[in-house]
């Protein structure tokens, strides 16, 4: 079998699937494949004619971090409307003729190495911080205001029509934690996906689209950029042929190889069910923990204001007493109801931290099974022991970062209250009343005025971030502590060969070196059994090169992207959804999809991404991923000025803030 390597790097073009029956393959020259007898009869009543049919590509990428696109995987359909001969050339020049005998589909997959074919756009994304442009690497982790600005444009080097014809989309998030709102320009949409702010915004076909957006930011990053394109005349034409592509780029990196799916099926099913039993525990322990936490929450505000009521002096006033903190300070040691309280409270802050290693757990679990799926076990258990690794540290370092987060926001949290406590007091004590008798009413009224004062809001969601940072934590600790599991109880089966690296393995040929076709539909993802070649009675031993077989004996960076395109394809999903209803979205009158068979030029000589001389190719989608700005883990790991702990001048609040720094 020919090496993975030496075909990305020529870009021939790979059957990946037949699922038309009657339908053979013929390769001249280059001794990929020979057809038997049967395949000949019917070769030889159909060459007196071309088909009729059409052809469409999905293309896929990943940028680099020099903003440079890595390999295309394109992925090739041919609609058949009548028999005949379909002649399809690769980017070397190479002819692979099909023969259709009826009407029906085929699919193929076709890799071409980086830079061996133009793109039809140039993406650019410059950024700027408190208005000069600057780079990605010196706006990330900034603080201050941020611009983004996005520019596609025609690429002079590309010789298809793509530019003309497809409709452009851009996606992208910022998290919560970075700002509160996004400036987006007209056109534009913002949504709130959770934890993150989405920007998507839809171009013009055939013009140079430019988008500027500007953010108030806290220790910068951004997710990936993602820039989808296809051809449609109206809002729900681009919507229904990304939403297909979305579909292509998430059983691509489902079922690109599939590697170990057959040979580990045992070992998947264990981790399985491993895997949902602390899904289980997630949901259940995550809400439990939380519960317990805002009830100790409410337990340690009771006695920590009614200790500093207890030590006033005259009338409340509208201030703090400094003195009363001071006289507050004995209660926080030995065994007083105040002491306790915040024991237990900084118990239940861990404890509902700790909750979510389950999710960090569930999650590992979930990419553990996927990379088995994709390239069975060979490498993987020296990969587990180096992500343990990484993940422990992670999880130890972001854990102290939270904690210093939380007593930070501590103090202003708590002087705030005992400032609005006081000032409540004081008014009800004036209206009348005394201060032990006044207590309640001033603890109510003062947690009122923390649930709508925008001020107040302002101080809690320092905590509610605090708790997140350390929680997030918690899972990469979660995460680490399941890799640890997993290398222990399963590190002999994973040590162990893959059976599905050797060419001439059972999962992937069947007798005499036929193509299987259950390999084939469970590397596709289909329910339909196809029809591949070769494996007929009398059939000799046929070999077609196929993306599974390939990958799984060569290019972990383009299993890699594979992975990183399946993930996008859900914020391309989540993107589309956003998009409000529109009857038209593209300037260009060509921007339909032809519905047959029919020879379209592409530039000024027709053609397709791979090879100029395909005329019957009909349109192209796209799906490009450029890199994330930033990354939480690292910029939590660097730390800053202010997540670090700091040591109270406030008398009495010091000791409370070191309960939370363990």
């Amino acid at each position: 079998m020919a090496s993975f390597t030496g075909i990305a790097r020529t870009g021939t073009a790979v059957v990946a699937a037949l699922a038309l029956a009657g339908l053979t393959l013929t390769v001249p020259s280059d001794g990929i494949a020979d057809g038997d007898a049967s395949q000949s009869r019917i070769a030889a009543q159909t060459a007196g004619q071309t088909a009729s049919y059409a052809k469409t590509q999905r293309v896929f990428s990943v940028f680099g971090d020099d903003g440079e696109p890595g390999p295309l995987i394109v992925d090739n359909a041919f609609a058949v409307q009548s028999p005949g001969t379909i002649v399809d050339v690769d980017a070397s020049g190479h002819a692979t003729t099909l023969s259709a005998d009826h009407a029906g589909d085929l699919a193929s997959q076709t890799v071409l190495a980086a830079g061996a074919k133009a793109l039809p756009w140039t993406v650019r994304v410059t950024y700027s911080l408190n208005g000069p442009d600057t780079t990605a690497s010196a706006v990330t982790g900034a603080d201050g205001l941020v611009g983004i600005r996005i520019r596609l444009e025609a690429n002079p080097l590309s010789d298809t029509r793509y530019f003309r014809d497809a409709t452009p989309i851009v996606t992208f998030t910022v998290p919560h934690d970075v700002t509160d709102a996004v400036a987006a320009p007209d056109g534009a949409t913002v949504t709130d996906d959770g934890d993150d702010f989405r920007v998507t915004a839809v171009g013009k076909a055939g013009q140079t689209n430019e988008w500027y957006c500007y953010l108030s930011a806290k220790s910068f990053r951004m997710g990936r950029l993602i820039v989808a394109a296809a051809p449609a005349a109206d809002r729900n034409a681009l919507r229904d042929r990304l939403t297909a592509l979305a579909q292509d780029a998430s059983s691509l990196a489902g079922g690109m190889t599939n590697a170990g799916s057959g040979e580990h099926q045992a070992l998947i099913d264990q981790l399985t069910a491993i895997r949902d039993q602390e899904k289980a525990a997630a949901d259940a322990e995550i809400a439990a923990k939380h519960d317990a936490y805002v009830k100790q929450f409410g337990v340690y505000i009771d006695r920590y204001v009614r200790s500093y009521s207890s030590h006033l002096s005259g009338s409340p006033g509208t201030k703090t007493q400094m003195g009363a903190l001071i006289g507050m300070t004995g209660e926080l040691t030995g065994s007083t109801s105040l002491a306790q309280s915040v024991t237990d409270l900084a118990n239940a802050v861990n404890a509902m931290s700790a909750a979510h290693e389950h999710t960090g757990a569930a999650n590992v679990l979930d990419e553990v099974i996927r990379q088995i799926q994709r390239r069975g076990t060979t490498g993987l258990l020296a990969d587990l022991k180096a992500r343990q690794t990484k993940e422990a540290g992670t999880g130890k370092t972001r854990y102290a970062t939270g904690q210093g987060q939380l007593a930070n926001a501590m103090i202003p949290f708590s002087m705030a209250y005992t400032d609005t406590y006081t000032a409540k007091l004081n008014d009800l004590v004036n209206a009348g009343g005394s201060v032990s008798g006044s207590e309640q009413t001033a603890i109510d009224q003062t947690n009122q005025a923390f649930g709508s004062d925008e001020n107040m809001q302002r101080i809690t969601g320092q905590i509610s971030a605090a708790l997140k940072t350390m929680s997030g934590a918690s899972e990469h600790t979660g995460a680490a502590n399941m890799l640890g599991r997993i290398i222990d109880e399963f590190g002999a089966q994973l040590s162990g060969s893959d059976a599905s690296d050797d060419s001439s393995s059972p999962s992937q040929t069947g007798p005499s070196g036929a193509f299987d076709a259950s390999a084939v539909a469970l590397w596709n993802g289909r329910p339909d059994p196809f029809t591949p070649i070769g494996t007929g009675a009398g059939a000799s031993a046929l070999r077609p090169q196929n993306a599974a077989a390939l990958l799984a004996s060569g290019d972990d960076g383009l299993i890699d992207d594979s992975t990183v395109i399946g993930d996008c394809a859900q914020d391309l999903t989540a993107a589309l959804a956003a998009l409000p209803a529109d009857d038209s979205v593209s300037g260009s009158a060509s921007a339909s999809e032809p519905a047959s068979g029919v020879t379209v030029g592409s530039g000024t000589s027709g053609g397709d991404v791979v090879s100029a001389a395909n005329a019957h190719t009909s349109s192209a989608s796209f799906l490009l991923v450029l890199p994330a700005v930033g990354d939480a883990d690292s910029l939590a790991a660097s730390g800053s000025g202010d997540d670090t702990a700091v040591t109270s001048s406030i008398p009495g609040l010091g000791a409370i803030v070191n309960k939370f720094m363990g």
